[in-house]
């Protein structure tokens, strides 16, 4: 059978919220000083966001080209000139690889002949008629 709140149930109620009333100045404090520092914050990126959008505002339309060519074609091709580029100049770093080596070669041989030093040396410079 339920109960019939007595006077003790009811002095409990009253004190609970009583204690609630009396923590409520706490906690408005605590709400205003959170508002205040939200507003603070708002504030400053309020301030950040005025110094930025121009700035921002300039920089959409290169961006914007820069996202059109990143999805075109135009940026593979550019890679695939690149490679074939690479490709043809090592190729003529080993051919020319190839004749240093033939060069050097043949000048070592040459060099093995009688009187080759003296080819190899400088030549003289006819002096001045007037010394």
């Amino acid at each position: 059978m339920p109960k019939l709140p007595g006077l003790s149930d009811v002095l409990e109620l009253l004190q609970a919220q009583t204690q609630a009333f009396m923590g409520l100045p706490d906690t408005l404090r605590h709400v205003t000083a959170l508002a205040r520092d939200a507003h603070s914050v708002v504030r400053r990126l309020d301030s950040l966001l005025n110094d930025l959008e121009e700035p921002l505002r300039a920089l959409a339309p290169g961006l914007q080209k820069i996202a059109d060519t990143l999805e075109g074609d135009v940026l593979a091709t550019l890679l695939a000139e690149i490679d074939d580029t690479h490709r043809q100049v090592a190729a003529i770093a080993t051919t020319t690889g190839r004749i240093v080596g033939v060069i050097d070669d043949v000048g070592t041989r040459l060099g093995s002949f009688p009187g080759a030093p003296l080819l190899a040396g400088r030549r003289r410079t006819p002096r001045a008629a007037t010394e």
